[in-house]
């Protein structure tokens, strides 16, 4: 191994401090200890599942950073010499001043206390701390063990829980990043955190195999003896819905375990969980324990600071109000709204406004959104989409021919509909957001002229 002479973890101090205020992500940390190893970019991706050349991509990023912070060309190629060089300058300026307390802290190795794991990159966001200030006040309280972030695709679940780990790290012991995108077994993501407890574990579990119940006691017991922040993004990828319940879907029902434990056992942990699908389950915990922030309303305060744009479109100023709303404050549509206002004529109307609706990337969103959707939702949009009549939940319940003794189904249904922001309730009506709406008659039209 090339790098054998100097261990890692002094690899990443100097890197850590030379990159100020910038920060490694853990898919950096990852590329720059395979290279410390001389791994090629192909094998890196094969050991971790990535795309090759999402690893080369990646990469480049990473040496552009190091090269800028330390004003010289950094690369694959040189890294290992690099570091050597710095060393080297740095053991004979401490021989220097005879200083070898100094040289001796300079070398030592640290302990990584976070794991990363998939974040995103933020960094462009760490300005403004207002949007974070809900989910700081909740951390405070002693009784919250869990706050569960909700919201439709692209309205900022992730981002959210990312700036708020990133900023708030100092509160806490040990911040642990897992993603549930790709559906891992719940085992993989309890050995991930134990190795951020300690990296020993790494040949005694990593390589091994060993049960759920063990990992999860061997998690449990550090969870009670430090403050930690552990972050579950994407859950809805384990979760399925039906029309009177929500579960987690086969193979997977041990991420319930794992929550109610982390919930109901007595630790220091404070849980964060996004997804599009609200948990059910967890309402049974009360809400002092479990906590649930929907992003629909939340982003109305906080989407102009993510839009600071100089509009030089006639109008369109004036408009941008009524645009946000009408794409429902979600930063990831207003994003794609925004590259493409070009296309707007310059006497904007509530018509080409709306037109946007059927660019391709917004449609494959909106898809994908209401794929998550229960049957019963899924009715429920449909008629609120083709009819024009008012609609209170009794005429809902003729419409879609529900049994009375049904009626708690359909509640929580709307009740779903309304908090991922894709249904508005005005008094005991029941409107589709006019988004939702376009889209579907649009996809509806499409479907007739098939036949």
């Amino acid at each position: 191994m090339i790098g054998a002479a100097i261990d890692f973890e002094t690899v990443i101090e100097i890197i850590d401090n030379g990159i100020k205020p910038s920060y490694l992500n853990k898919l950096q940390e990852i590329i720059l200890k395979e290279t410390w190893q001389g791994k090629t970019y192909t094998e890196i991706a094969r050991a971790y599942n990535y795309e090759s050349e999402y690893i080369k991509s990646a990469g480049c990023e990473l040496w552009k950073l190091i090269s800028q912070s330390f004003n010289q060309p950094v690369n694959k190629s040189n890294f290992v010499a690099f570091i050597r060089r710095i060393v080297i300058a740095s053991s004979q300026s401490i021989d220097n001043d005879k200083s070898y307390n100094s040289r001796e802290k300079t070398l030592t190795k640290i302990v990584n206390k976070n794991n990363w794991t998939t974040a995103p990159d933020i960094s462009h966001l760490l300005d403004n701390d207002d949007d974070i200030q809900p989910l700081v006040e909740l951390s405070k309280d002693h009784r919250c063990r869990c706050i569960l972030i909700s919201g439709m695709i692209g309205s900022g679940k992730t981002t959210l829980a990312t700036k708020f780990a990133y900023k708030q790290q100092k509160q806490f012991d040990y911040v642990v990043w897992l993603s549930v995108q790709n559906t891992p077994p719940v085992e993989t993501l309890l050995k991930i955190s134990l190795q951020v407890f300690d990296s020993s574990l790494v040949s005694s579990f990593i390589n091994e195999s060993v049960s759920f119940e063990a990992l999860l006691v061997e998690l449990l017991s550090y969870l009670r003896n430090y403050r930690c922040l552990l972050i579950l993004d994407g859950l809805q990828e384990v979760l399925e819905c039906t029309d009177s319940a929500t579960y987690y879907r086969q193979d997977y029902e041990q991420y319930g375990q794992l929550i109610r434990s982390i919930i109901t056992t007595d630790n220091k942990t404070l849980l964060v969980i996004t997804s599009r699908i609200n948990l059910k389950p967890l309402n049974y915990y009360g809400q002092d324990r479990v906590r649930l922030l929907t992003l629909g309303e939340f982003n109305k305060t906080n989407v102009d600071n993510l839009f600071p744009y100089n509009f030089n479109h006639n109008n369109l100023q004036l408009k941008w109000s009524d645009i946000c709303q009408y794409y429902l404050y979600n930063p990831q549509l207003l994003k794609i709204v925004a590259s493409n206002l070009e296309k707007l004529p310059e006497i904007i109307t509530e018509e080409s406004m709306r037109n946007i609706v059927s660019l391709e990337e917004i449609d494959n969103l909106l898809n994908f959104e209401l794929s998550y959707l229960s049957r019963l939702e899924k009715e429920i949009i449909h008629w609120l989409a083709i009819d024009s009549m008012t609609n209170t939940y009794e005429t809902l319940m003729v419409k879609i021919e529900q049994p009375f003794s049904k009626i708690i189904n359909l509640l929580e249904a709307l009740n779903h509909l309304t908090q991922r922001s894709l249904v508005t309730k005005c008094d005991r009506t029941y409107v589709l957001a006019p988004l939702i709406k376009d889209h579907i008659q649009r996809k509806l039209i499409r479907l007739s002229l098939q036949h």
